[in-house]
């Protein structure tokens, strides 16, 4: 039986690595679909780019149903044919999106779980809710989907196991189940590209979601690395990490050109398939900067040096503090402030 792993991030393709390492799966029986221009840190297993937008699958079905039956069956053919049409165990990160309902309800998947992917995977379930309320139905998607889909929760409880590497994911879901990361040995790896005594700033997802103005996140930018130069002076060795969401979008550009110009070209880009989880989990020795990102939870967790930036961003956008308060306690919880 093939088991398969979509991954749009470097927590979820490490929560693929832990899940066949606990289950001891063999590399023949492991597929990995790839999205949101994510690149892999590990390329030794077999691997799909996974073709379909959220967009045009969740906007699927409407009243010309030729046109949403002609994308419903390309989906159907692309998953036979990824997995050879054989029958395959899928590991999800949510259930919210309407491919991974039709990914699930193929006739070959005879499962699936939910794997831990960041913020998300650390809120109560209640309050999950009311961000992300359950999705009803129309007719037109019921017809467009062949009754394949129904309602929709953020994280069904169809999935037989919630699965995470911290003791806080998932915190009052059933059948849960967190994974040890030791299982997993990439530290090495980490190590050829010398990152001892650096600092890096990670990116967020937040202006290319509207939840503040690109023009207010690079205002922030510049004073986060302005504390860095003052502190440690401006030969240190800086880097800047993309989120995946940015990725292949116009925003990734400007950041590019902002902190070449922020920094006369000293800051450096990291790869994409570098994992910052990873690296905090190596024993090099580096310091980490962020926004909204569970990396702050991730590297507290592993005892990186770690800072939030949070503060400039609401001295930026006051009404930036309302997203603040819908976040889970734990991202922020024991991460020091920047101060000026």
């Amino acid at each position: 039986m093939l088991n398969v792993f979509y991954i749009h991030s470097s927590i979820t393709e490490i929560l693929a690595h832990a899940v066949i390492a606990h289950k001891a799966i063999e590399k023949r029986d492991v597929i990995f679909l790839f999205n949101r221009g994510y690149e892999p840190y590990d390329n030794s297993y077999k691997s799909y780019r996974f073709i379909y937008s959220t967009h045009e699958i969740n906007h699927l079905a409407r009243k010309n149903l030729f046109v949403s039956w002609r994308k419903y069956f390309s989906f159907k053919k692309y998953i036979k044919t990824v997995t050879a049409d054989r029958k395959y165990y899928a590991y999800i990160p949510q259930t919210y999106r309407h491919f991974f309902n039709l990914m699930i309800n193929q006739t070959k998947c005879v499962g699936f779980s939910i794997i831990e992917e960041g913020s998300d995977s650390y809120y109560m379930s209640d309050k999950l809710q009311e961000i992300y309320p359950p999705l009803k139905q129309s007719f037109w998607h019921l017809i467009g989907y062949f009754n394949k889909i129904k309602d929709i929760e953020y994280y069904s409880n169809l999935a037989d196991n919630f699965i995470g590497i911290t003791p806080y994911a998932f915190p009052d879901y059933p059948r849960r189940m967190i994974l040890d990361i030791d299982l997993l040995s990439h530290d090495t790896d980490i190590e050829i590209f010398s990152f001892d005594n650096c600092h890096i700033i990670a990116l967020d997802a937040d202006s290319i979601h509207g939840f503040i103005p690109l023009n207010k996140s690079i205002k922030a930018l510049k004073k986060v690395i302005q504390y860095i130069y003052r502190n440690y002076g401006i030969d240190i060795r800086l880097y800047y990490k993309m989120h995946p969401a940015q990725l292949d979008t116009e925003e990734e550009g400007i950041f590019d050109v902002q902190f070449k110009l922020i920094t006369n070209g000293k800051a450096k880009r990291l790869p994409n398939n570098v994992s910052l989880e990873l690296l905090a989990k190596s024993s090099a020795e580096v310091y980490f900067y962020t926004g909204i990102s569970s990396v702050s939870m991730y590297t507290k967790w592993w005892g990186k040096k770690v800072y939030s930036y949070i503060n400039l961003l609401v001295d930026e956008c006051p009404e930036y503090s309302n997203r603040l308060n819908l976040l889970p306690e734990i991202l922020f919880k024991d991460v020091p402030i920047l101060t000026f």
